[in-house]
Formats: C-alpha cells, structure tokens, sequence
C-alpha cells in the first residue's frame, strides 16, 4: 500500500505550481491559475486546504500568509504513479508499455534520438552492476 495521497486531476494543477514555486502563497498560486475558468481564490484555498489534509503540502503561516511547500517530491510521485501505471495498464511489463507509448505519441527525430540515448545509458548502467 502506498503512503502516497491520492491527488485530483484540479490538485495536481495546484501540485505543479508548489513544487515549481515553493514556498508559495494562496494568492501566488491563484494568480497562476486565474487565466483558467473556474479557478477563484476561493477554490484554490479549498484545494490547498485539502492537498494540506492529505499531507501532499505544509505551510508556514507569516501573519495572514500562508505558504504552501511540498511534501512530497514531485519525482517520487512520478516514480510510484509511473510503476502503478505500468503495473496496472501493461501487467508490469515496461517494454509493452514503453512500445506503446513510442506508437501512439508524437515523436519528431529529435525525440526519437533522445530515447536511443536514455535506453542506451539504461542498457551502459545496468551492464555495469
């Protein structure tokens, strides 16, 4: 069972912005959402609220200020969401997985080389263990 909590597709839009700006004040984060619809000073405080109860953020109180810094790392959620997804999607089967998204993405040369280095390091750092 994992330790990690469980974020919305909305949280996660409050998450990017925590952990590419901590610390941060609501008022911060809800400038950087205010262009999308929906996302009101009111509803940002409601989703740091309950990103804080789930233990993904903390904060520092300084007044009136609030702000908000993961607790999580942004790289850790990727790894166990990416292995959930592999798990959950291919049956653990990471070259299935990794086949399919190299299908169904738009990859330009530049892109495609980029993956021959990253599976050519993996292949150079495993054969060294």
């Amino acid at each position: 069972m994992s330790d990690l909590p469980k974020i919305s597709e909305a949280e996660w839009l409050v998450m990017e912005i925590v952990w590419s700006r901590h610390p941060v004040s609501g008022a911060q984060v809800a400038a950087e959402l205010s262009d999308n619809p929906g996302w009101h000073p009111r509803t940002v405080k409601t989703m740091l609220g309950r990103l804080a109860h789930k233990g993904a953020i903390g904060y520092t109180k300084d007044r009136n200020t609030h702000h908000y810094s993961p607790l999580i790392s942004r790289q850790r959620y990727l790894d166990h969401h990416s292995k959930s997804l592999i798990q959950r999607l291919f049956g653990g089967d990471a070259s299935e997985a990794l086949s399919h998204f190299v299908e169904v993405a738009d990859l330009d040369s530049d892109d495609i080389e980029e993956l021959k280095d990253l599976l050519d390091n993996k292949k150079n750092r495993d054969s060294n263990r």
